[in-house]
């Protein structure tokens, strides 16, 4: 879960997972009506429900709001990487781990699948 410190300076503290429900939230708009979304500090889980007050498209719509202060998003660190180290995202509950977003590979049908396209795949494969 992250968020822009912007957002974080004019809300309320994020302490549990609970928290988040008094939030703001960007998220996937593959995640119609509420979402329900697992974390875990390694020594219990708690299902929080999401209402989305902004939803886009893709992660990449998800991240520049999130950077825009829109509110917190539930995004993978490789797609915030960049944002984190420039300062622009900070995490919201560092000791919490979430799952539930699905990243798929999708090609063409009857169509051969170039090295390039082959070779990408196994490398995120790899690597989430």
């Amino acid at each position: 879960m992250f968020a822009a410190p912007s957002y974080l300076q004019g809300s309320g503290p994020i302490e549990v997972p609970a928290d988040l429900e008094r939030h703001a939230l960007v998220l996937p708009r593959e995640r119609p009506g509420v979402a329900y979304l697992a974390l875990s500090n390694g020594a219990r889980e708690e299902k929080v429900s999401l209402r989305a007050d902004v939803r886009a498209s893709d992660f990449a719509c998800v991240l520049k709001l999130a950077e825009a202060g829109a509110g917190i998003a539930p995004l993978p660190e490789i797609i915030v990487a960049n944002s984190m180290s420039a300062g622009r995202l900070v995490r919201v509950l560092p000791d919490w781990s979430w799952s539930g977003l699905t990243l798929h590979a999708i090609s063409a049908p009857g169509r051969q699948m170039t090295a390039r396209t082959k070779a990408f795949r196994d490398y995120i494969k790899a690597r989430l």
